[in-house]
């Protein structure tokens, strides 16, 4: 040791060398620790790393109605599950087994229109479905909405309402009230029994107002706001011609709505027992007696094509009167 402190003190020469070869070996240990370990490039990652890899499954395409199924399989090098996706594509066409009425909302139906079985007769032009309600169970009752427009205003429309009774629980239906009253514009009744056959029509003017908006059934409230989303204005006042018929297993409501601003007939705002149209003041308003008198013969030549269409015979409108077809 006092050799090599006495050639440290003594020789620049041997302090150059040593700090030389110093430093190469620190360079040389530093370069050792920088490469990887052993693996050349391209090498497969390490399994902790391939397995945490995410493969996205090829999209699905599952019916209405059908719960998506998982893939049974790893994707191929992968040592992780392949997940479905939470929300899979799924195709916008019904299932084979679907009930055609359940795609009508919306719809655009010409001649005619089924519900529980039964026709129902539409004059001529094109109707939009405006609203629908499903039977709710066996023996409800399914009720649909047409509507014609014109100019922003409903012109027309078709209230369509029916339900079939099967089994033990097929034992008629209550009279018709509608049929019953006695204060409106027009009642023609064929019969009207008590859980037995049913056949009547009746004309009356229906209001729409705030005041009798929570007499207004569901499937109306549901038209006037479908109605509303496409601009259209629902009318104060309809005039309609009211169908019913029913016997031990069914019964069927067709009623015909129109609006008679579309025929330039105004209205005056007023509660359905003080309007122009009331029984007790349209005789002061000709044009109006004219409109329910041109009505009611409609009404007349219809009722054998709304009857055959409840009872199954063919429609065959296209020999009905004009004033029939063209209210």
């Amino acid at each position: 040791m006092s050799h090599f402190g006495a050639l440290w003190r003594r020789s620049p020469v041997f302090k150059g060398v040593l700090v030389l070869a110093t430093g190469l070996s620190l360079l040389l240990v530093a370069a050792l620790s920088l490469q990887p370990s052993g693996k050349p490039p391209g090498a497969a990652l390490p399994p902790s790393v391939a397995q945490s890899r995410f493969t996205a499954p090829a999209s699905q395409t599952v019916a209405i109605g059908q719960r998506p199924v998982a893939a049974a399989a790893s994707a191929a090098g992968s040592g992780g599950q392949v997940i479905a996706p939470s929300r899979p594509n799924a195709s916008i066409a019904p299932r084979a087994d679907t009930d055609p009425a359940a795609t009508l909302m919306g719809k655009t139906v010409t001649g005619d229109v089924a519900a529980q079985g039964k026709s129902v007769p539409l004059p001529p032009g094109q109707w939009i479905v405006v609203a629908y309600f499903p039977a709710p169970d066996p023996g409800g009752v399914e009720s649909l909405f047409l509507a014609q427009v014109r100019r922003d205003k409903l012109s027309r429309a078709v209230l369509v309402q029916a339900s079939t009774q099967v089994g033990a629980s097929a034992t008629g239906f209550r009279q018709s009230a509608q049929c019953a009253r006695t204060a409106l514009l027009y009642v023609k009744t064929i019969t009207n029994e008590e859980f037995g056959r049913q056949d009547c029509w009746t004309i009356n003017h229906n209001l729409s107002t705030p005041s009798a908006e929570r007499d207004t059934p569901p499937i109306i409230r549901a038209a006037i706001g479908d109605l509303e989303l496409r601009g259209v204005k629902y009318p104060p006042v309809l005039l309609s011609a009211f169908f019913r018929l029913a016997d031990k297993q069914s019964f069927l409501h067709a009623v015909y709505y129109f609006n008679p601003e579309t025929d330039g007939i105004t209205s005056k705002p007023a509660i359905w027992e003080e309007s122009d149209w009331n029984r007790n003041y349209i005789y002061q308003y000709p044009e109006k007696i004219a409109y329910v008198e041109k009505l009611r013969a409609w009404a007349e030549a219809w009722h054998p094509a709304v009857r055959d269409g409840f009872q199954g015979a063919d429609l065959a409108l296209p020999g009905l009167p004009e004033a029939a077809r063209k209210p």
